[in-house]
C-alpha cells in the first residue's frame, strides 16, 4: 500500500493489526444480505497533523458490490456520541481506493488481557465489568441500535483518564432495531442469516431468528462466563473452533448451572434471564445490575493493569503485541462468603427449575419454535417497549 497521509491530516504510521472480520456484503438495507467473514481492512496508527495527537485509522477497500462497513460505523457512532464507553468518531471519508475511518485509540482488548494474565480473570474485575457493560448495552439500546457481536475481543480498556473504562467497540454490523420517529420494533423474522461470532451468539440467532436486545444481553452473558472460567465448552484459547451446529447443540444441552459451575449462581441466572425474554421486550436492566450487585464479592473499580495502549488498535483481533508493562491478576476467583454458600442450595432449586421450565414458545411468523427458557419466577417483569 502507498498511502503515506490519509485525507492530507493524518500520516500513517506503523501497522497495529489487521484480520478478518463479519461484515454483512450490502446491495441494499442492511440485515437482508448475506453474511460473510473477509478479510477487509488494516489498521495503522497515525499523527493527526491538526491536533498532533495519535489516533487510528481503519482502511477497507473500496468496493462497488457492497456499501462500506466503516461509514455504516462511522454514522452509528455519531448517533452514540455522549455515551460513556464509546470510541470518539474523529473523520470519515475516501483516500485512493479505500475507505478510511479515524477514531481515538484505545488500549488492549479483554481477549489479549485474558492471553497475557492467565487465562482467568478475577471476581471483582468480572463484576466490574459486567455493571460496566450493562450500562454501555441500555445506552445503545435507548439509541435504538443494537450491537450483533458482543464479544471479549469488542471488548476494550482506555488509557490515562480512562483507564479503568471499559470501551464497546467494532460497530459495523450493528443494526437500527426501533424507528427512531415512531419506535416501531423491527419484526420478528426467521431464516436470518447467521452474523457476528458464533461462540458468543444466542441461541435464537442459531436457530435464525431476527436479532433483538435480548440477544445483546445473552452475549454478554456469555463472555462474561468466559471472562471467569477462561473458557467456554465449546470455545477456549486452546482448542480448535467447533462448528456452528456443534455450538448451538452444547449451549442447547448444557444446563446453565453446569455452565456456571465453580463460579456465582447468579450467572446462570443472568443467561437463564436472557433466555426468558420475548423479541421485543425491553431488557430490565436495572434487574441485571441487581444481580452482579448480588454477588459474594461487590463490584469495584476494574484493578488488572492492561497492557501499554500502543499494544493493542481499535478494531483488530489480531494485534501484533509490543513490549510493556504487565501484571498479573492479583487473584483468582474468590470463593463464596458464608452467607453466599447459605443461599446456594435454594439457588441451585431455583435454576434447576428454570432449566426444566425452558419450554415456552416464541411467538414467530412461521410456526417454528425456538428452545427457549421460561420467565424468571424472582425476577422483576421487564417492561415492554
Amino acid at each position: 500500500m502507498d498511502i503515506i497521509r490519509v485525507d492530507g491530516r493524518f500520516r500513517l504510521q506503523e501497522k497495529l493489526g489487521d484480520g478478518s472480520y463479519g461484515r454483512l456484503l450490502l446491495t441494499g438495507e442492511l440485515s437482508t444480505q448475506m453474511l460473510s467473514f473477509v478479510d477487509l481492512g488494516v489498521v495503522y496508527r497515525a499523527q493527526d497533523l491538526l491536533s498532533n495527537k495519535d489516533v487510528a485509522i481503519k482502511l477497507e477497500p473500496c468496493s462497488y458490490s457492497h456499501r462500506s462497513s466503516l461509514e455504516h460505523e462511522f454514522s452509528v457512532l455519531k448517533k452514540l456520541e455522549g455515551g460513556v464507553g464509546f470510541p470518539q468518531p474523529i473523520w470519515f471519508g475516501r483516500e485512493s481506493s479505500y475507505y478510511a475511518l479515524a477514531l481515538n485509540v484505545l488500549g488492549a482488548s479483554l481477549h489479549h488481557i485474558l492471553a497475557s494474565q492467565g487465562h482467568q480473570f478475577s471476581l471483582c474485575d468480572v463484576l466490574a465489568l459486567g455493571n460496566q457493560l450493562i450500562s454501555r448495552l441500555e445506552f445503545m439500546h435507548s439509541r435504538n441500535y443494537i450491537h450483533r457481536d458482543i464479544k471479549s475481543t469488542n471488548i476494550l480498556i482506555g488509557h490515562g483518564d480512562s483507564k479503568n473504562i471499559a470501551f464497546l467497540i467494532d460497530f459495523g454490523i450493528a443494526k437500527e432495531f426501533r424507528d427512531s420517529a415512531t419506535r416501531a420494533h423491527i419484526p420478528l423474522r426467521h431464516n436470518h442469516p447467521f452474523i457476528g461470532t458464533p461462540a458468543f451468539a444466542s441461541i435464537n440467532h442459531h436457530l435464525g431468528f431476527e436479532s433483538g436486545r435480548r440477544d445483546d444481553i445473552e452475549s454478554l452473558a456469555y463472555t462474561l462466563i468466559y471472562l471467569l472460567r477462561g473458557s467456554l465448552p465449546w470455545f477456549s484459547q486452546d482448542t480448535p473452533s467447533l462448528s456452528n451446529d456443534a455450538i448451538l447443540k452444547l449451549k442447547q444441552d448444557i444446563p446453565a448451572e453446569r455452565l456456571c459451575c465453580g463460579i456465582p449462581l447468579e450467572f446462570a441466572t443472568l443467561l437463564l434471564y436472557s433466555r426468558s425474554l420475548k423479541f421485543a421486550q425491553k431488557p430490565d436492566y436495572g434487574y441485571l445490575h441487581s444481580l452482579l450487585q448480588n454477588c459474594a464479592v461487590p463490584p469495584t473499580p476494574i484493578t488488572f493493569v492492561c497492557l501499554p495502549h500502543e499494544s493493542s488498535p481499535l478494531p483488530s483481533e489480531d494485534v501484533d503485541k509490543h513490549p510493556g508493562e504487565s501484571k498479573k491478576h492479583s487473584s483468582l476467583i474468590k470463593s463464596t462468603t458464608t452467607r453466599e454458600a447459605e443461599g446456594c442450595k435454594s439457588r441451585r432449586k431455583t435454576l434447576r427449575r428454570l432449566d426444566n421450565s425452558m419450554t415456552q414458545p416464541e411467538e414467530s411468523p412461521t410456526g417454528l419454535t425456538p428452545r427457549r427458557s421460561g420467565r424468571i419466577p424472582h425476577a422483576r417483569r421487564a417492561q415492554r417497549t
